[in-house]
């Protein structure tokens, strides 16, 4: 109240002439429920979304005309994410040397490699393989991209089997039998399967209070990043390590991800080489709803961004509405696209 006081003495002096004591300071005269002006929202208001409309967004993008017109429109988006949306990416690679360690577990190599997706950003990538698998004739790699989810539901309980990571939960009945579930998928499939958790994830997972989270995210804005944006940088650098892998030398790899994590594995794909194809589950259809990402929506969408990715390797889209995805499908028959370049499933 003492704060209020000046504040209600310069509107008394200077829009009301009035300089008399004030005798009644900050006394609440009616509730917030009296105050209230409408009994149910206008249907057109705006608050709720008015900073949506800050900044002016890319216009709909319009489906190119023939193969030249597409590859010039994709390189001006890809240079202007690296200009606006991904210009905190490190130029450089400055840490540390990769280290391995590696196990075998009843028919499985269980592989942990600690390496740095950039300086002080430590993270650590799962791969487990066939024992039985000869090195010079794997023909396919998956890397499996967590959400949080995935990561609680499913990948904490196999956590312990991998070499360095004994420690971290006690192996329970319930553990060993998620594991014997996971030995013979991985058996029954025959490939060897990478998983990532990329920074904020899993073991690296901060603080989860929601306001601790806020601060969080703000320290990356006020670097000129967003998590989201950076977690695309890990989950390169992780593609680039399973490549480095001298077993996979040959393999074909394939880029998993489901929810947030596919937008993660969709972009990265646009810098990568060596991407076989992507698998995609559940993509955010705008980032209104998904991933924050820096002036992305100054120039393009998720679907621009799915279209961009079709053209450098075959994306199959499931869980989704083809209604969502119009505009890919449209750039796919324009420029007349084999059937499998692109594949929508609900």
């Amino acid at each position: 109240q003492e704060l209020r006081i000046h504040a209600f003495r310069w509107f008394n002096h200077f829009l009301k002439g009035d300089d008399s004591l004030i005798e009644m300071a900050a006394t609440k005269f009616h509730t917030p429920e009296e105050l209230k002006v409408f009994k149910t929202l206008p249907v057109d208001q705006k608050n709720a979304k008015i900073q949506e409309s800050f900044v002016k967004l890319a216009d709909p993008a319009p489906v190119p005309a023939d193969t030249q017109e597409w590859e010039q429109q994709t390189e001006r988006w890809k240079q202007q994410l690296l200009k606006k949306t991904f210009r905190a990416w490190p130029e450089k690679i400055d840490a540390i040397k990769p280290e391995v360690k590696s196990v075998t577990k009843d028919g499985l190599i269980l592989k942990t490699i600690f390496f740095e997706t950039q300086k002080h950003v430590p993270l650590e990538l799962f791969i487990v393989t066939p024992a039985g698998s000869d090195s010079s004739n794997i023909e396919n790699v998956n890397l499996v991209v967590l959400n949080q989810s995935d990561w609680e539901a499913d990948f904490i309980h196999i956590l312990p089997f991998f070499p360095g990571r004994e420690a971290e939960q006690a192996s329970s009945g319930e553990s060993e039998k998620r594991f014997q579930d996971f030995r013979k998928q991985i058996l029954e499939a025959g490939t060897p399967v990478a998983y990532f958790a990329p920074r904020g994830i899993g073991l690296s997972q901060w603080n989860q209070n929601e306001r601790k989270q806020v601060q969080i995210r703000r320290r990356f804005y006020l670097l000129g990043q967003s998590l989201e944006g950076m977690q695309i940088w890990d989950v390169r650098r992780a593609i680039q390590i399973v490549r480095a892998q001298t077993d996979f030398a040959n393999a074909k790899l394939t880029l998993n991800g489901s929810g947030n994590a596919a937008v993660l594995c969709l972009y990265a794909s646009l810098f990568e080489n060596g991407i076989e194809s992507l698998e995609l589950e559940g993509l955010p259809v705008s980032h209104q709803k998904g991933p924050a990402l820096l002036n992305v929506l100054r120039y393009l969408d998720l679907p621009q961004a799915l279209a961009m990715a079709a053209t450098r390797s075959p994306v199959l889209l499931t869980h989704a509405k083809s209604e969502d995805w119009s505009y890919p499908a449209e750039v796919s028959k324009k420029l007349g696209w084999d059937q499998s370049r692109l594949q929508i499933k609900k």
